[in-house]
């Protein structure tokens, strides 16, 4: 009679729900049907950020991610500055057979939510072995380093040419700044959320975040920290991998720009 009681007691306890696999949703997503949509969302802990955007060269089109995940699945809002208006989505989403499926609503609008399911889109063939080490040119400023503001930094900067240049797009919402790489833009395998942005005079530091892509599938989600000095329309980086130590040789890279765009 004890035991029956017990166990009665026992499964009169709540149950304590499980918050949805971070990893069931972490990394990129694309659309179908339409203009391609690409989400790449970043998860730390039950919290969920990263970018959305379509056509997403165009610095314009670029909408940023905040919310959580819980065992509903994950909550969002998606927050669009364009041609000074402030747009903003709030989406519920739910991984079902390998989709995420999302249920979007435009804040403060009448019209009806709509549903959008994404998928993980194929990664890119590898491209062969790369070329041999080639000697190391020490990088030399085109002038002395600029002391920084956020408005020095806002809009598209631009590495490489032809198509596979990359595209470094910073945007600022409310006070922080904010943005993405990609290169091509169509694809969540070759793009990646820019986040956690610090200016210290002449200094600049930065996040490449990687949640499934540039070696997280060895190493786990990372960043690429980047620290960046600007003279001359040149913002050179120094970018060390965040599982790498920190005297490990950095790889560099030299952006032109910023060059504008109408909103």
């Amino acid at each position: 009679m004890r035991i029956l009681s017990a166990l009665i007691a026992a499964l009169a306890l709540p149950v304590t729900a499980q918050a949805l696999d971070a990893g069931a949703i972490r990394g990129g997503w694309v659309s179908e049907g339409g203009p391609t949509q690409v989400y790449l969302l970043i998860v730390r802990g039950d919290v969920v950020t990263g970018t959305h955007c379509v056509d997403c060269a165009r610095p314009q089109n670029l909408g940023f991610i905040e919310g959580r995940i819980d065992a509903d699945g994950a909550h969002f809002a998606i927050r669009h500055d364009a041609a000074g208006r402030t747009t903003v989505d709030e989406v519920r989403g739910v991984v079902k057979d390998g989709e995420l499926v999302l249920t979007v609503q435009r804040r403060g609008a009448g019209a009806q939510p709509r549903t959008l399911t994404l998928h993980r889109p194929a990664r890119p063939a590898a491209a062969g072995p790369p070329p041999g080490p080639r000697p190391r040119v020490e990088y030399v400023l085109p002038g002395p380093a600029q002391p920084l503001t956020p408005g020095k930094l806002l809009g598209l900067w631009l590495f490489g040419g032809g198509p596979g240049k990359q595209y470094f797009i910073i945007r600022q919402a409310d006070d922080k700044l904010l943005g993405m790489v990609c290169g091509p833009c169509d694809n969540p395998w070759s793009m990646a959320p820019l986040d956690g942005f610090e200016i210290h005079g002449t200094d600049l530091r930065f996040n490449i975040v990687h949640e499934d892509t540039g070696g997280a599938d060895v190493h786990g989600p990372f960043s690429n920290v980047a620290h960046a000095t600007l003279a001359r329309n040149e913002l050179h980086l120094k970018v060390i991998p965040s599982y790498a130590p920190p005297d490990t040789t950095p790889i560099e890279m030299t952006l032109l720009g910023p060059v504008t765009f109408r909103p």
